[in-house]
């Protein structure tokens, strides 16, 4: 626990660092480091399984120790090639006073959102035990590894969406806006649709015994990721605006709600899943909260919005799970078939991507890279 908390300030203090790397929009070195990172961890995973000490304990001094190289790593570089990220003592009082105001007022989205997910566990003891808490946190850990791919195609696109509406340029932010969020989803939709109707295998494959309620579990967690794709452009733009007070009391409020409606439910004898289910349904009213917001704040369009991603998302998402569906009511079971299945829904789910969901210049724009990378 103490090397957790050691752990949890070291990462704080490093956000700086992160943070100007990205707002500098120097990926190659956010990815190297991210990668040198990833590996670490692998190298973790691998040095408990020979610990000479209590392989909890030898876990969490490793990951301090990770933190702590990776801390060493943000600074050493930004020190170099950024001259603000040399220390030196100010004192700005006016800069204090809306960055504490920023910070306060975004505490209660972010606080919604962790009431969200871990008022759930709460509620998953008290009514249905700590095997279906084990399930819903296995969930949690695939359906976030899976999301982490949408959160790091949003760590490039973030620093744009601010920076061009700092500088004005709405009609840029609007149209980067409506693109990110197509990306996001179809980026989510080509792991997590595969991965939706073949969960029980990959289950299988990776804790041998699956307990109970854990494939509802990923399979709705995976729908929760893709619902919540939709919005992160949107927040980040609503975030650049700087006026946030009334955006997280509305959708802070709304997310709130997770708890309270999951609490009724499972006391009228719902099943455990309906947690998310309820996270669900709550998360496409946000997005809709949201697109009023900004729409007040900037003149963004929301029917255009609707028309060209919302509705979009909703054909490709119900398309591509057409012929996965069918598959699975007539392959019989067994590995093979279902490695088969797997195969097929990636390429049938790739397919409705590219020909429903993306336009002629998207299109155009992904075969151009294509033939760029392998001529290289």
């Amino acid at each position: 626990y103490q090397f957790s908390l050691l752990t949890f300030v070291i990462n704080i203090i490093s956000i700086p660092y992160h943070a100007s790397i990205v707002a500098h929009e120097r990926m190659a070195a956010f990815s190297v480091i991210g990668i040198a990172e990833g590996i670490a961890k692998l190298a973790v995973a691998f040095l408990i399984l020979r610990s000479p000490i209590d392989r909890l304990i030898c876990y969490s001094f490793l990951m301090c120790a990770v933190a702590v190289g990776v801390r060493i790593a943000y600074t050493k570089y930004c020190r170099k090639h950024f001259e603000e990220c040399r220390f030196r003592f100010i004192w700005d009082g006016k800069l204090l006073k809306q960055m504490f105001s920023f910070a306060g007022w975004n505490f209660i989205g972010v606080a919604s959102g962790a009431l969200r997910d871990h008022g759930g566990n709460i509620l998953m003891n008290i009514f249905a035990g700590t095997a279906a808490n084990a399930a819903r946190a296995l969930s949690v850990q695939l359906g976030g590894a899976v999301q982490n791919f949408v959160t790091n195609f949003m760590t490039a696109v973030n620093p744009q969406i601010t920076k061009s509406y700092a500088a004005g340029d709405t009609k840029y932010v609007f149209a980067l806006i409506g693109k990110s969020s197509r990306m996001s989803f179809y980026l989510l939709s080509l792991m997590a649709i595969p991965i939706i109707f073949n969960a029980n295998l990959l289950l299988q494959i990776w804790l041998k015994e699956v307990p109970e309620h854990t494939t509802l579990f990923v399979q709705l967690f995976l729908m929760f990721a893709m619902s919540e794709s939709l919005s992160l452009p949107l927040i980040t733009a609503m975030l650049a605006t700087g006026r946030i007070r009334n955006y997280q009391l509305v959708v802070g409020g709304i997310q709130l709600l997770n708890l309270p409606l999951s609490y009724i439910f499972l006391k009228l004898g719902a099943i455990p899943e309906i947690t998310v289910v309820v996270a669900i349904a709550l998360s496409h009213v946000c997005l809709f909260a949201r697109l009023i917001m900004f729409s007040r704040a900037s003149g963004f369009s929301v029917p255009e919005f609707v028309k060209g991603v919302y509705v979009n998302a909703l054909k490709v998402a119900v398309s591509a799970a057409v012929v996965p569906l069918v598959i699975s009511f007539v392959v019989p079971e067994g590995i093979w078939w279902s490695v088969l299945h797997l195969g097929v829904s990636l390429l049938w789910t790739a397919g409705v991507i590219f020909f429903i969901g993306c336009g002629k210049e998207d299109r155009a724009f992904l075969l151009e890279f294509i033939g760029r990378r392998a001529g290289k």
